[in-house]
């Protein structure tokens, strides 16, 4: 039992990914203010044009896709 107990552990860290289309249909719950909240924040971020940046530079986007389209 020591020896599984001390065992070296594979899973170091984790990280959760939640499109704006899952948090935008929250905003049709009980929560939406608190989901426009998250949604408002994330936009308003010093790195969020980069991102884009980045999303467009690796053909994830489309170049005509405007920040209206991609946020309603």
């Amino acid at each position: 039992m020591v020896k599984i107990w001390n065992k070296p552990k594979f899973v170091l860290n984790s990280n959760y990914v939640i499109t704006l289309d899952r948090i935008a249909q929250a905003c049709h719950s009980e929560r939406s203010e608190e989901s426009l909240a998250i949604i408002e924040k994330l936009l308003a971020h010093k790195n969020f044009k980069a991102q884009i940046e980045e999303w467009l530079k690796l053909g994830m986007l489309d170049k005509s896709i405007s920040e209206v389209a991609l946020f309603g």
